[in-house]
Formats: structure tokens, C-alpha cells, sequence
């Protein structure tokens, strides 16, 4: 499914979840849709392609978006969700780009984050993060772009 940089309105689909075994790729970004991510998202257990970039979504990252296991981009930037990353985001580990940049999350970087194999991408830049920098983040090898600035982050730089 991709309808992005459209002039849709409208909440996020709380009905997508009926279509777990159909959709593999979402991309719906650069709209004006609305709302929180649904619970249901975990059944789409096919889906490899998330972009749900600058729209006005709210609320957190579900936790059970973790299951997604065949996931390989996640783009949720220029967003308004809020809280904490979800831990069980590291358990999709075959993720190669993670974009959660522009919104308003803070807290901590889930150190399950350092599971991923193959992630080339990992924007996290302009939220609220006050916290120190994990070690595990400069540790991926085929890490390409790492985005970090417009944080709270404390203490001293990684070294590894």
C-alpha cells in the first residue's frame, strides 16, 4: 500500500490490522493522518516496510511492534509520539533502517537496539532523550548514518 505525499486526512486505520496476511509494505507518509499507532499493528506479520513520516501521529510506539519480526525500515519521524522507545523494538533484528527523529520521545536508548544485524540507518535526532549515550550505539559495524543531535544527551561520548 503506498499512498504517501498525498493530502490524506484522517485517523490511522484501526481496521489495517484486519489485513495481517496481505500487506507487506505501508508507506503513508507526508500525509496529514492522525491518531496512535493501533495495537493491532503487531498482525501484520508480514510487513517488511513502514513509513508513516511526517504526519500528526500521537500517543507511543506500541510495544507489540516488536513482533514484526520480517521488518526491515521503520520510519516514523516528524511524528508527535511521545514516551519511551519500546525495548522489544530490538528484537526485530534484521532492521536496517530505524527513523523515530522529530518527535517529542524521551527517556532512555533501549539497549536491546544493539541486536540489530544489519542496521545502516538509526535516526533518533530532535526528541527529548536526556540520558547518556549507550556504548552499544556506536558498536554496528555496517552503521552508515547515526543521528543524534537536538537531544538532552549527558555524560561523556562512547568510545567504542
Amino acid at each position: 500500500m503506498t499512498v504517501s505525499r498525498n493530502f490524506l486526512k484522517g485517523p490511522f486505520l484501526r481496521t489495517i490490522a484486519n489485513f495481517s496476511i496481505e500487506i507487506s509494505w505501508i508507506s503513508l507518509g507526508y500525509n496529514q493522518i492522525y491518531g496512535t499507532i493501533p495495537s493491532g499493528i503487531e498482525n501484520l506479520v508480514n510487513l517488511t516496510y513502514m513509513n508513516m513520516a511526517s504526519n500528526k501521529l500521537t500517543g507511543s510506539i506500541p510495544s507489540n511492534i516488536g513482533k514484526l519480526n520480517k521488518m526491515r525500515e521503520l520510519r516514523l519521524h516528524g511524528n508527535r509520539l511521545s514516551g519511551k522507545i519500546p525495548f522489544s523494538l530490538g528484537n526485530i533484528v534484521m532492521l536496517n533502517i530505524l527513523d523515530l527523529s522529530s518527535n517529542t520521545l524521551i527517556g532512555v536508548i533501549p539497549s536491546s537496539l544493539a541486536a540489530f544485524q544489519n542496521l545502516v540507518a538509526l535516526r533518533l535526532s530532535n526528541n527529548n532523550h536526556n540520558c547518556s549515550i549507550p556504548n552499544d550505539v556506536m558498536g554496528f559495524s555496517s552503521l552508515v548514518l547515526l543521528g543524534l543531535g537536538g537531544n538532552a544527551f549527558t555524560g561523556w561520548l562512547p568510545l567504542e
